[in-house]
């Protein structure tokens, strides 16, 4: 008589046997499926690539790609087509492109996905009508914006963001600003796909938000100006933090390198708080120029060490060799990154900033000629 015992571990060995061959087949059926998708997709592509380009060089109709397209009607496999193209061609090449898209129904297949009960599926919709530049869809997809879902708000933001319509802007900021938890870093990676146009409105909303805090000598003073932005709002609160927009628009700005919005960035310095001092800073680092008239003195020698690292560094953009003694003091600074940029500064004023580089690099064991001969040496390494 077989134990009992013995019994029940075949069958759980028997079982969790089972359990890991239905496993196996089913991960090897669904990787078989996926190869197959790919392989069927690779193959119409290299078809569509060629009319595609032919109808893009006007070397055959629209109608002549619309066949050919809707030969292997599959509509995941028309965004992954379209995509690059949509997010890389603008004017007449966009349009033409998007022409061909409303021809083979794809903008109507997911306008019908608006209103679809899937979370997903509208979400989905959503992001790719915005990379469509779907005019018609904009009211649909501007009441996602209050939807409660996230992945939601999400969706209708990026795609609207996509679309560029400078009329969304607004909206998308109120809503990601007042009713979501995203990090400003996150909503500025979703602002920025409005692309460059955005930025002579941004440059007119600082403009008149500097203009404004001229007038108010308190501003800075009222509300937590000095805490950390990690997180906007909370969730739901639907209330604005203007310090966070304003960086938003600041890092938008340089972002794109937006050399017309110096002068509205200098004046907005006279005022501003330590972390958007240092978004200010790090703007004209990105856009690589500085405003006329810019005075680096007072962020050299700020209280902030990060103010301190930045000044150091857009310093070098005057190429006014006045202000090397001012450089080389910092050379001396607490913070080890101060020191360290102020060096890399020096050097980047040819002879005159070497010089000072290789007469405070003396052998002491102060934190100036420590930093001096470390930077030389490493660039005489390269």
């Amino acid at each position: 008589m077989i134990d009992p015992y013995l019994k029940v571990l075949i069958y759980f060995i028997m079982t969790g046997g089972g359990l890991i061959l239905f496993s196996l087949a089913l991960i090897i059926l669904l990787r078989f499926l996926a190869f197959r998708e790919e392989q069927t997709y690779r193959k119409y592509e290299k078809i569509w690539e060629k009319y595609f380009i032919d109808y893009m060089l006007d070397l055959n109709r629209l109608d002549d790609a619309k066949i050919k397209l809707l030969e292997h009607q599959n509509y995941r496999h028309y965004v992954r087509f379209f995509i690059p193209y949509l997010e890389m061609l603008d004017g007449k090449d966009f349009e033409a492109t998007k022409d061909l898209c409303r021809a083979i129904s794809l903008i109507g297949h997911y306008q019908q996905r608006l209103s679809s009960r899937s979370i997903y599926r509208k979400a989905e919709a959503a992001r790719i009508l915005g990379l469509l530049r779907c005019r018609k869809s904009l009211p649909a997809r501007i009441r996602m914006l209050k939807s409660q879902n996230q992945l939601l708000v999400l969706a209708a933001a990026q795609g609207l963001a996509a679309s560029g319509d400078r009329r969304t802007f607004r909206p998308v900021i109120k809503t990601l600003l007042g009713n979501t938890d995203y990090t400003y870093e996150g909503i500025t990676e979703i602002i920025s796909r409005y692309g460059r146009n955005i930025c002579e409105p941004l440059t007119v909303m600082l403009d008149n938000y500097s203009r404004k805090i001229s007038d108010d000598a308190d501003y800075y003073t009222k509300g937590p100006g000095k805490e950390k932005l990690s997180k906007v709002n909370k969730k739901g609160s639907g209330t604005i933090d203007h310090r966070v927009l304003i960086i938003i628009l600041i890092d938008l700005l340089s972002h794109h390198q937006y050399h017309e919005a110096l002068p509205v960035l200098h004046r907005l310095l006279y005022k501003a708080d330590p972390e958007t001092i240092v978004h200010i800073l790090k703007a004209f680092l990105r856009i690589g120029s500085l405003p006329a008239r810019f005075e680096p003195a007072p962020y050299l020698e700020h209280a902030d060490w990060v103010i301190r690292n930045f000044a150091v560094q857009v310093t070098k953009l005057t190429n006014n060799v006045d202000y090397l003694p001012s450089i080389e003091r910092r050379l001396a600074d607490e913070q080890w990154w101060v020191r360290y940029n102020a060096a890399k500064a020096l050097l980047a004023f040819g002879e005159p900033g070497y010089n000072l580089l290789t007469r405070s690099a003396d052998g002491s064991k102060t934190d100036s000629a420590e930093i001096a001969a470390y930077i030389l040496s490493t660039e005489r390494m390269i």
